[in-house]
Order: structure tokens, then C-alpha cells, then sequence
């Protein structure tokens, strides 16, 4: 499933994208047990149970209901949301539901609506929502929403830390959030990223800690409670985490800063060297990751955007609810328009893109307050070069792009976002917390291939779109960005080289999930949510395996997949198997199995309990298993016992 808003590709069935965390719609069939929250780095799905925001800045948990065990679905397709306005509202949890089957939505406009001032408050608890089966679903373009005028933040009220919590009539506490996150070296003006580690959380009932692993090393610092946001620089090396009471600095050598309590809007910027935030007296403050030094630069302040490097910044003031953008160029500060919202900023603010709320159109402007009108009626998700001098943007018309302040032009009728098909296999991208905009690293954003809607595009060096692959509905990429294997509509599988000719090999019918080596010579792929097949190039198809219930690919090239599940227990046996050789068994009793960047962990001994009180009428539930990892090949060791998750109702 890929999000609509960033283009990532999520865990099918996931209810909210890894990358930006905008709602992908989930919805209803036999759902499995809870399964420990995944987000696969490489082309496998991903499913993660703490949300992340960038609209808000916040990531809400959600702890999912006990349901029956896993059963892969018929491919649907998500309807995602763009990013939506924060709203003031004290914490609500409602009752755990399953998720509703996903339907495939057509982008609708939105009605024109004059913007109210948004405001920041506690985020609402969402209803706890149950893991969904595996299923394989059709990208579809966000419904477009207009971001909304900021306002001042309210009072933020602390979580009490008790396992069971109750929140009004529902409770819903996180003690489980894995938030896996690629870390690359960078490089290439189209990417082009070497895979180095990637990051893990795991939380325990028990002790009430967060435990924090790069790889396969998990930091022996911890963090008091569970994590509930997350955002990280877009070379990953630092990661920004909230607990109830505080927010954390993490650098990938496990140094664990705290930042500090009553913070809010907290962002980084894209190369990792800047943080910002407003402090408990609305102040904007300015930290260098560096060193740890800040520095205050404006009062009552509601939100902040940052350029790619830090060194400046947008933000609005709150001036007896009179709402200005100012500018930070480093040195001081300067005032521009009134009821308009920072998107993003070039380093040296020659470029300073906002949204006008009063005329409903997107501009870019400078520090001498040179405003030029880009369009109107922008449907409110952006895309950014890594310098910032370009913006791709939607409208009900098509797909735009201003270049260096200039006037809009036309890359496609289609109304869809492009996003780079690079992301799924590198990850280089950076979603800015507080406008949720996207920056790709990419000198340029001509010159490459995105995925539009239902097919494969290349911008080329004129910004003109050309149609590559047609009938696209999921599709796995090699690193190098040539080879490719899709489904279209009919689930048939195809794979097609990316050199110009575009030419379609069919490589199997009724393929409900698969995915590519990462050097794209060869594809795993199951057929009828039943039999596992290997096969390279256009070399005949190697059945591995039948009733497969999960089915994962590791950085190097093995496929592993659980059998012989037990829907008592929510178990069964891991196999692996490396370019269609006979599978090897790994072990009895496994209850989930995810591969990221470079390591592949599986959990296993696990335990539930659940009961209801008839004097309280409280439902509780909780489980706990072990995390086992292996970095390359097929030994793995145990590094934690008794993870796991609880929440009462």
C-alpha cells in the first residue's frame, strides 16, 4: 500500500503511513492477533502502531484489539488523506474497532471553505484499531485538503504513566511501537543510497521503558515510559522522541538529550544539524544538535518551518490574534505577510513559499517582501528539490512545479501527486513536522521517475510528463532505480527495465504479494495468498512453499515466511529459503516476522491474557513475546524477552 501524501510504501492493511503519518483508511476482514508493530525498509509492507502526524507535529498511539489470526486479503485500495489541520482537543480514546475493508476512492475537490486559524492542543486518542490482514492495494491520490491558518498553542496536560489507562470511557496505551527508519548515506543527484542500519523501539510493560536499537545493537540507555512521536533528520543519523512528560534527542550512536518538558511543534532540519521548537512560554527556540547551544529568536510564536540546513526560519506570531509570518535569515528577523502560512524557505530566504488565507493561493516571496502568486485553489501537499528551489503542487487542473520563484508550469492534466519511486528504495526524503511538505534529495526533480496514480511517470528535462508504465497498482524497484515488477488491476505480474523502451515481461497471474532482490534480478511473490514462487530474470518459476501465512525479503536476498499457522495461538513456523533452494527452518512458535535495512527479526514465545471485570466493567488486554535479530545470513540471537503492549477499556 503506498501513501498518498509521501509516497511510501506502507504494510498493506496499515492504518496510517510510516513516512508522514496521514490516514491510509483501513479497514475490515479477518484480522490477526495484534502482531508486533513492522516497517519494512526495503519493498516489503509495513504496518507501524505509533502515527506520526507531520501536520501536527505528534504521533498518536494505538493499541490494537485482540482479533483473530492473520488471513491475507483480496487487493483493495487505501483512500489516503492529505495533511490535515491540527485540532485543539483534550485526549479521547474511543472503543477498539477492526478496520473496515479499504475502498478504492477517487480524489474528490475539496468544497472551498474559508480557513479557520488552526490550533495545537493535545492530540486526540484515535480508537484503538486492530492489525489488518495482508493485503495488496491500489495507490490512490489524497483528497485534497487545504491547511488551515495557525493559531495559539493550548495548554498541554501530562499522561498518566499507569499500564492500564483509562480516558474517559476508553483507554488506549501504547507498550508497543517499533518505528524502523532507513538510514542511508546520501549521495547522487538521484539518490542513490547505500544502506547502512536502521532504527527499532521496543516497549516493555513491566519496567515502563522504551528500549532504543540501531541495527542490531540496542543502546543500554533507556527511555522512561513509551515513545508517542518520532521524527528524524533525512540522513537518519538523529531521531527526535516524546514520552509522556519529555522530548529526547537520539543520535545513532545511542547518546539519549533530553530537550526538555512543554515543548511543542518540534521539528529538524532536513541535514540533521538544527532543531527547533516553542517552549512552555511560547517562545521560538533554536538548538543546534551540535553542541546542545540554543537560542531564542521570537515570542509567541503558534509554528516554525525550517530550510534544509537549519540556518533559517519561517514562523507565525501570534499578535493579539493577529497571525504575521516572520523570517529568520540567521542574523534577524524580519515581517512579512499576515494570515499566511510558511511551507518552506530556501537557506539564503531568496525563496520563502506560503499559503494566503485571505486569497486562498500559494506564493513565494523574499525577505524585501517580493510576493509573486504562484496559483490558486492548491489542493496542500508539496514537494521540494533539496535545495528548495523548486515546489511541485497540485491543483484540480494537474500537476505543477515553480522553479526559482518563476511562474507555475504545467507537468500533467492528471491531478495526482507525483512521488519519486526512489523513495521506496532509499528512503532519501525528508517530511518537514509542521508544514508536512516533502523534500526529496534531489538536486532536481526533472530528469526523473515518479509514481502517479495508477502508473509510472518520467518528468524530463522540459517538465513534461511522459507515461512510462500504464495500469500500475503496487510495484517493488531495484537500488539502481532499473528494474521494476508491478501488478496492474488483474493482479498479473510483469517486471520492465526502466531504459527508455519500458518493454513488459509477464512473470505470473494472481499474485496477491510480492518483492524483488534489491539488486532487481530476481522476485519473490506468492500467488492465491497461497504458494511462495522464486524466480529470476525470465527463467522459469521455482515453487517454494504452500500455505504460506507472511512472507518477508531480507536486505541480502533470503525470503522468509511463516507456515502451518495456528489461529489458536497466533503462531507458526519460520522457513527461509535463498533463490529458490529448499526452505530451512528457523523455529517453532513464531509470532511475527519483519526484515529492514540490513537486519531481519522475528518474535517468538509469545503470551496474551485478557479479561473483564463485572465490577468495573473494564476489559483489559496485554501480550508479551521475545525479539530475536540477525544483521545478514540466518543466525539470530535474543535480545529482549517480554516486550509487548497493554491497554484497558
Amino acid at each position: 500500500m503506498f501513501c498518498a501524501n509521501c509516497g511510501t510504501k506502507n504494510e498493506d492493511g496499515a492504518v496510517f503511513c510510516a513516512g508522514c503519518g496521514q490516514k491510509l483508511e483501513a479497514a475490515p476482514a479477518a484480522a490477526p492477533a495484534p502482531a508486533p508493530v513492522e516497517f519494512n525498509g526495503l519493498e516489503d509492507e509495513a504496518t507501524v502502531a505509533a502515527y506520526f502526524n507531520p501536520a501536527t507535529g505528534t504521533t498518536t498511539p494505538v493499541a490494537p484489539a485482540p482479533v483473530a489470526p492473520e488471513v491475507v486479503a483480496q487487493p483493495v485500495a487505501a483512500a489516503p488523506v492529505a495533511p490535515a489541520p491540527e485540532v485543539v482537543a483534550q485526549p479521547v480514546a474511543a472503543a477498539p474497532v477492526a478496520p473496515a475493508p479499504e475502498v478504492v476512492a477517487q480524489p474528490v475537490a475539496p468544497t472551498p471553505v474559508a480557513p479557520a486559524p488552526e490550533a495545537y492542543a493535545q492530540p486526540v486518542a484515535p480508537t484503538p484499531v486492530a492489525p489488518a490482514p495482508e493485503a495488496y492495494a491500489q495507490p490512490v491520490a489524497p483528497t485534497p485538503v487545504a491547511p488551515a491558518a495557525p493559531a495559539a498553542p493550548a495548554e498541554k496536560k501530562p499522561v498518566n504513566k499507569a499500564v492500564f489507562i483509562i480516558i474517559g470511557a476508553v483507554a488506549a496505551v501504547l507498550v508497543l511501537i517499533i518505528i524502523i527508519v532507513a538510514a542511508v548515506n546520501l549521495g547522487g543527484k538521484s539518490g542513490g543510497a547505500k544502506y547502512t542500519a536502521s532504527w527499532n523501539q521496543w516497549f516493555s510493560v513491566e519496567d515502563e521503558v522504551t528500549y532504543l536499537a540501531y541495527g542490531d545493537t540496542v543502546f543500554k540507555e533507556t527511555i522512561d515510559g513509551y515513545v508517542s512521536f518520532v521524527i528524524y533528520s533525512m540522513d537518519q543519523s538523529i531521531v527526535v522522541l516524546h514520552n509522556e512528560d519529555e522530548y529526547y534527542m537520539v543520535t545513532n550512536k545511542g547518546k539519549i538529550t533530553s530537550l526538555g518538558e512543554d515543548i511543542s511543534r518540534v521539528t529538524i532540519s532536513a541535514d540533521g544539524s538544527t532543531i527547533a521548537y516553542i517552549d512552555e512560554d511560547d517562545a521560538l527556540v533554536s538548538y543546534k544538535t551540535s553542541n546542545g547551544t540554543t537560542k531564542k529568536i521570537a515570542e509567541d510564536v503558534t509554528t516554525v518551518v525550517l530550510s534544509p540546513s537549519g540556518k533559517s526560519l519561517a514562523y507565525i506570531v501570534d499578535d493579539d490574534d493577529d497571525y504575521k509570518m516572520y523570517v529568520y535569515d540567521g542574523k534577524k528577523e524580519t515581517q512579512l505577510s499576515k494570515n499566511a502560512n510558511p511551507i518552506g524557505l530556501t537557506d539564503d530566504c531568496k525563496y520563502i513559499y506560503y499559503y494566503d488565507y485571505n486569497k486562498d493561493a500559494l506564493y513565494v516571496t523574499n525577505l524585501k517582501d517580493d510576493s509573486n502568486k504562484i496559483d490558486s485553489d492548491v489542493d496542500g501537499s508539496y514537494v521540494f528539490n533539496k535545495d528548495h528551489t523548486e515546489i511541485m503542487f497540485t491543483t484540480d487542473s494537474g500537476l505543477f512545479v515553480s522553479v526559482k520563484g518563476g511562474d507555475k508550469q504545467k507537468i500533467s492534466s492528471k491531478d495526482y501527486m507525483a512521488y519519486y519511486v526512489g523513495l521506496y528504495a532509499n528512503y532519501t526524503y525528508y517530511s518537514s513536522a509542521n508544514s508536512g511538505a516533502l523534500t526529496y534529495n534531489l538536486s532536481s526533480l526533472k530528469g526523473q521517475y515518479y509514481y502517479q496514480g495508477d502508473a509510472i511517470i518520467k518528468i524530463d528535462n522540459k517538465w513534461s510528463a511522459d507515461k512510462v508504465i500504464n495500469n500500475v497498482y503496487d510495484f517493488s524497484i531495484s537500488d539502481d532505480l532499473k528494474t521494476v515488477y508491478y501488478t496492474n488491476d488483474s493482479d498479473t505480474l510483469y517486471f520492465a527495465k526502466l531504459d527508455g523502451k519500458y518493454e513488459a515481461t509477464k512473470v505470473k497471474a494472481d499474485v496477491t504479494s510480492f518483492s524483488c532482490t534489491r539488486d532487481g534480478k530476481a522476485v519473490y511473490f506468492v500467488v492465491d495468498y497461497d504458494a511462495l514462487y522464486y524466480q529470476k530474470g525470465k527463467s522459469d518459476n521455482v515453487k517454494i512453499a504452500t500455505d504460506v501465512n507472511r512472507m518477508r525479503v531480507s536486505n541480502d536476498g533470503i525470503v522468509y515466511f511463516i507456515m502451518d499457522y495456528d489461529s489458536s495461538d497466533s503462531t507458526g513456523t519460520l522457513y527461509y529459503s535463498k533463490a529458490g533452494k529448499d526452505k530451512q527452518k528457523v523455529a517453532s512458535d513464531v509470532y511475527s516476522i519483519y526484515c529492514d535495512i540490513n537486519t531481519v527479526i522475528y518474535y517468538d514465545n509469545y503470551e496474551s491474557e485478557e479479561g473483564y471485570d463485572d465490577v468495573t466493567y473494564i476489559y483489559s488486554y496485554s501480550y508479551s513475546y521475545d525479539v530475536n535479530i540477525a544483521k545478514g545470513g540466518t543466525k539470530f540471537k535474543k535480545i529482549l524477552e517480554e516486550v509487548g503492549y497493554s491497554y484497558s477499556y
